[in-house]
Protein backbone atom coordinates (compact mmCIF):
# COMPACT_ATOMS: atom_id res chain seq x y z
CA UNK A 1 0.00 0.00 0.00
CA UNK A 2 1.72 3.41 -1.02
CA UNK A 3 1.10 6.82 1.11
CA UNK A 4 -0.05 9.65 0.09
CA UNK A 5 0.17 13.42 1.74
CA UNK A 6 -2.29 15.79 1.03
CA UNK A 7 -3.99 18.96 2.36
CA UNK A 8 -7.89 19.05 3.01
CA UNK A 9 -9.83 21.76 3.58
CA UNK A 10 -13.09 22.07 5.56
CA UNK A 11 -14.65 24.89 3.72
CA UNK A 12 -16.97 27.25 5.91
CA UNK A 13 -19.54 30.20 5.38
CA UNK A 14 -22.43 31.50 7.48
CA UNK A 15 -21.57 27.95 9.53
CA UNK A 16 -22.21 26.09 6.78
CA UNK A 17 -19.26 23.89 4.88
CA UNK A 18 -19.28 23.00 1.51
CA UNK A 19 -19.22 19.17 -0.16
CA UNK A 20 -17.95 18.71 -3.46
CA UNK A 21 -19.07 15.57 -5.25
CA UNK A 22 -16.49 13.69 -7.01
CA UNK A 23 -16.83 12.98 -10.94
CA UNK A 24 -18.28 9.67 -12.24
CA UNK A 25 -14.94 8.68 -14.10
CA UNK A 26 -12.52 10.20 -10.95
CA UNK A 27 -9.85 7.35 -10.73
CA UNK A 28 -9.99 8.22 -6.84
CA UNK A 29 -13.36 7.89 -5.07
CA UNK A 30 -15.47 8.31 -7.78
CA UNK A 31 -18.81 9.49 -7.14
CA UNK A 32 -18.27 10.12 -3.49
CA UNK A 33 -18.54 13.42 -1.58
CA UNK A 34 -15.54 14.82 -0.05
CA UNK A 35 -14.22 18.51 1.68
CA UNK A 36 -11.62 20.34 -1.03
CA UNK A 37 -8.27 18.30 -1.11
CA UNK A 38 -5.05 18.00 -2.72
CA UNK A 39 -1.75 16.73 -3.59
CA UNK A 40 0.85 18.86 -2.32
CA UNK A 41 3.77 19.50 -4.92
CA UNK A 42 7.16 19.31 -4.11
CA UNK A 43 8.48 22.26 -1.93
CA UNK A 44 5.03 24.18 -2.20
CA UNK A 45 4.05 24.62 1.80
CA UNK A 46 1.07 23.55 3.02
CA UNK A 47 -0.47 26.70 3.64
CA UNK A 48 -0.33 27.49 0.19
CA UNK A 49 -1.54 24.45 -1.50
CA UNK A 50 -4.64 24.43 0.20
CA UNK A 51 -5.15 27.78 -0.55
CA UNK A 52 -4.63 26.86 -4.16
CA UNK A 53 -7.04 24.22 -3.32
CA UNK A 54 -9.73 26.21 -2.55
CA UNK A 55 -9.50 28.65 -5.60
CA UNK A 56 -8.91 25.57 -7.72
CA UNK A 57 -11.71 23.80 -7.06
CA UNK A 58 -14.33 26.30 -5.80
CA UNK A 59 -13.59 29.78 -7.47
CA UNK A 60 -13.83 31.28 -4.25
CA UNK A 61 -10.67 32.99 -2.06
CA UNK A 62 -10.07 31.46 1.45
CA UNK A 63 -8.65 32.36 4.86
CA UNK A 64 -7.00 29.62 6.98
CA UNK A 65 -8.86 29.70 10.20
CA UNK A 66 -6.87 27.14 11.71
CA UNK A 67 -4.88 24.20 10.82
CA UNK A 68 -5.37 20.76 12.56
CA UNK A 69 -3.36 17.99 13.53
CA UNK A 70 -2.49 15.28 11.00
CA UNK A 71 -4.15 12.35 10.83
CA UNK A 72 -4.26 8.87 8.41
CA UNK A 73 -6.92 7.69 6.97
CA UNK A 74 -7.07 4.37 4.11
CA UNK A 75 -9.07 4.43 0.81
CA UNK A 76 -8.58 2.75 -2.45
CA UNK A 77 -5.72 0.50 -1.08
CA UNK A 78 -4.04 3.78 -0.44
CA UNK A 79 -3.18 5.16 2.48
CA UNK A 80 -3.32 9.16 3.01
CA UNK A 81 -1.53 11.64 5.57
CA UNK A 82 -4.16 14.55 5.90
CA UNK A 83 -3.04 17.83 6.48
CA UNK A 84 -6.57 19.61 7.70
CA UNK A 85 -7.38 23.30 7.70
CA UNK A 86 -9.99 25.36 8.11
CA UNK A 87 -10.67 27.96 5.87
CA UNK A 88 -13.58 30.86 6.02
CA UNK A 89 -14.62 32.51 2.68
CA UNK A 90 -16.81 35.34 2.41
CA UNK A 91 -18.98 34.07 -0.79
CA UNK A 92 -21.34 30.80 -1.47
CA UNK A 93 -20.79 31.32 -5.29
CA UNK A 94 -19.05 28.28 -5.98
CA UNK A 95 -17.75 27.26 -9.22
CA UNK A 96 -16.42 24.01 -9.32
CA UNK A 97 -13.81 22.48 -11.28
CA UNK A 98 -13.96 19.69 -13.81
CA UNK A 99 -13.20 17.01 -11.06
CA UNK A 100 -16.53 17.77 -9.50
CA UNK A 101 -19.96 17.07 -10.71
CA UNK A 102 -21.79 19.18 -7.62
CA UNK A 103 -21.69 20.72 -4.61
CA UNK A 104 -23.80 21.50 -1.53
CA UNK A 105 -23.76 24.12 1.09
CA UNK A 106 -24.87 22.10 4.53
CA UNK A 107 -24.90 22.19 8.44
CA UNK A 108 -21.68 20.06 9.49
CA UNK A 109 -23.82 17.38 10.84
CA UNK A 110 -25.26 16.74 8.20
CA UNK A 111 -22.16 15.21 6.16
CA UNK A 112 -24.15 11.93 7.42
CA UNK A 113 -26.52 12.17 4.33
CA UNK A 114 -24.13 12.21 1.84
CA UNK A 115 -21.85 9.13 0.81
CA UNK A 116 -19.05 10.91 1.88
CA UNK A 117 -15.14 9.49 1.39
CA UNK A 118 -12.72 8.22 4.50
CA UNK A 119 -11.36 10.58 6.89
CA UNK A 120 -14.53 13.54 6.44
CA UNK A 121 -15.72 12.47 9.77
CA UNK A 122 -12.62 12.81 11.60
CA UNK A 123 -11.62 16.42 9.53
CA UNK A 124 -15.22 17.83 11.18
CA UNK A 125 -14.25 16.57 14.79
CA UNK A 126 -10.95 17.80 14.77
CA UNK A 127 -12.42 21.43 14.40
CA UNK A 128 -15.52 20.76 16.50
CA UNK A 129 -17.78 21.03 13.84
CA UNK A 130 -19.83 17.73 15.00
Amino acid sequence: MKTYPVVIGIVIFNENILLLKRVSNSMIAPNKWQVVSGFIPEFEAVEDTILREVKEETGLDGEIIKQGPLNITEADNRKWINIPFLIKVTSDKVIISDEHSEFVWIKPIDYEKYDCINGVKLDLEVFGLI
